[in-house]
């Protein structure tokens, strides 16, 4: 079984507007693993610092199995991989994303390595995305696709053990039992480079197969051309394919359907994005703020009740509001462009759209705190957010007459039965009439972390939570996306996000929160002024907000090449 402690994928480089690769390739044993200590005797550790070294010694000894004269054409680190994860054996009860191939196979590496031709090939060479792929495909595994969602994306890794380098000069989609239903995008690395490269494969359902419930199979093909081997003057060329099984069903009702706004999340590397929880010090966020990475759970209690979650990777002005019921936008470290902040008001009060936001802390004096020099660089590192970046919020709640303060709380939310834990959250400094706040008393994690731990003083009537309608539609605002994270809390405050989605799906409040309406503006000084953004925290080196907006993705599909029929028994 998997170490609870194992690094888990999937990798994040390729977010927003992909999807991230498998990873890891394969995993070893790592637990308890008995090796010489440096003052002599044994000792057991654990860890990757473990596991790598299983590898390292496992691809020494299959290297040394391959005849000295063979080594220089055979062998390569894309033959090696191949031969890794092509005879890994899978761990039970474990994700793709938490094992890749499997578990280290010595001896079926060194089978495929003794019969080793040159060749490219595609890791993961099958993707079973209905509920048959079960735990191993996960999270694909567990939600059909459907005409007008967001494209399902699968990114795969063309590995070239022909040479170094190597160019795709074809990929073609090869459809079989109802692949006629899906429309199939890719986009691949040019050059193959060094001995492997990605492939993005993007699909998408046909509309006349929106009222279909079927599984729908094929293949992508890829051919790369290679240069020759040395000593020969014939260029090289391969082909591999990737198959998939995906579950279409009819398009579900608008008020199943959430966009989860992936956007305008940015994660560290390549900048300072802090966790959300100051309470770590290990103070970088580094997983993405993903559904399928720290908010699996939350994506799966969303999956319990019954929601469709699709996952938008472009800016507002690309995707149509008629055919959701809420977008979702939790713990944004980004700005908004202003024609984004005009559609999403317009989704909301025109279209019957609701908004609902996680927030999470931002207050430039705690920023400058928890700067660090980093040894690696030789630089300081400051950071280009808080744990979110509700400037950029309070852009796009302006036109609903709503802001965040920049106050970090932390302390316990509770309504009636239900109980949260709070860990530098956000608040509301601005509400308008109409709409319901839920206020309780918190502590001031700002002044702790400035000043020292005794600094804390509690501080009631903190408004964590507002409700308001928009016209046609709802906003719904919480301030503490870190109490749904996977990696800093105990799903506390699961009960409050669904909550603000039966509102604002349904426009019915939960009985733990009714409450009186405001009578009037909700501003009070004491909290402060509306968050605002500072540009000597240098996000804009990093937002997606600056510069020419980019374009809707154009999701063209790529050409079809129909396989061969099988011979007929007659030609046999």
């Amino acid at each position: 079984r998997m170490a609870g402690f194992s690094s888990r994928g999937m990798t994040t480089w390729e977010l927003p507007g992909g999807y991230g690769r498998v990873k890891p390739d394969i995993v070893a044993y790592g637990k308890d693993v008995s090796g010489s200590a440096i003052n002599g005797g044994c000792r057991s550790l654990s860890g990757t610092s473990v596991a790598s070294p299983v590898v390292a010694g496992a691809v020494t000894l299959l290297a040394s199995t391959i005849p000295v004269e063979k080594r220089a054409v055979y062998l390569n680190p894309a033959s090696m991989k191949q031969a890794l994860v092509e005879s890994a054996t899978k761990v039970d009860k474990a994700s793709i994303f938490e094992q890749g191939a499997g578990n280290l196979n010595l001896f079926g590496a060194y089978r495929i390595l003794s019969q080793m031709t040159k060749r490219i090939s595609i890791f993961p060479k099958h993707w079973d995305l209905t509920k048959a792929g079960g735990a191993y495909m996960w999270p694909h595994s567990t939600q059909p696709i459907y005409y007008s969602a967001q494209p399902l994306i699968i990114n795969a890794t063309i590995l070239n053990s022909m040479a170094v380098t190597g160019n795709v000069v074809n990929v073609a989609w090869e459809p079989s039992e109802h692949g006629e239903c899906l429309s199939v995008h890719a986009e691949h690395a040019s050059p193959i480079w060094p001995w492997a490269g990605f492939l993005g494969v993007f699909i998408t359902v046909t509309q006349h197969c929106a009222t279909s419930s079927l599984i729908a199979k094929g293949q992508v093909r890829v051919t790369v051309r290679s240069p020759p081997t040395y000593g020969t003057a014939d260029w090289q060329e391969s082909s591999a394919a990737m198959s998939f099984d995906v579950e279409i069903i009819p398009t579900p009702p608008r008020t199943k359907r959430i966009l989860w706004d992936h956007y305008h999340n940015i994660q560290y590397p390549p900048g300072f994005f802090p966790r959300d929880n100051l309470a770590h010090r290990d103070y970088l966020d580094w997983n993405g703020d993903h559904p399928h990475t720290n908010f699996r759970g939350l994506y799966n209690k969303l999956k319990e009740k019954g929601y469709f979650l699709e996952i938008l990777g472009q800016d507002y002005m690309c995707f149509d509001a008629a055919s959701y019921g809420a977008v979702i936008v939790v713990d944004s470290e980004d700005n908004f462009r202003p024609e984004e902040v005009e559609k999403m008001h317009k989704d909301v009060t025109e279209k019957g759209l609701s908004l609902v936001i996680l927030a999470e802390w931002y207050n430039p004096e705690v920023m400058k705190k928890i700067k660090f020099f980093d040894d690696n660089t030789q630089m300081w590192w400051t950071p280009q957010t808080g744990g979110g970046h509700a400037p950029g919020l309070n852009d796009l709640l302006k036109p609903f007459g709503a802001a965040l303060s920049t106050g970090v709380w932390k302390g316990n939310f509770n309504l009636g039965a239900n109980h949260a834990n709070v860990k530098s959250a956000t608040s509301l400094v601005k509400f308008p009439k109409g709409g319901t706040i839920f206020r309780t008393s918190l502590q001031d994690e700002a002044s702790a972390t400035i000043h020292g731990k005794g600094s804390n003083p509690t501080v009631p009537n903190v408004a964590l939570l507002g409700l308001m309608s928009a016209g046609s539609g709802r906003v719904a605002v919480y301030g503490d996306a870190s109490s749904v994270d996977d990696k800093e809390s105990d799903m506390s405050g699961w009960w409050v996000v669904e909550g603000l989605l039966e509102y604002a799906l349904s426009g019915v409040r939960p009985a733990s929160m009714q409450d009186t309406p405001l009578p009037s503006d909700y501003a009070p000084t004491e909290f402060g002024a509306p968050a605002t953004y500072d540009r000597q925290f240098e996000l804009h080196l990093y937002s997606r907000a600056e510069g020419p907006r980019p374009q809707c993705r154009d999701l063209s599909p790529i050409g079809t090449s129909l396989p061969p029929s099988p011979p007929s028994l007659s030609s046999l």
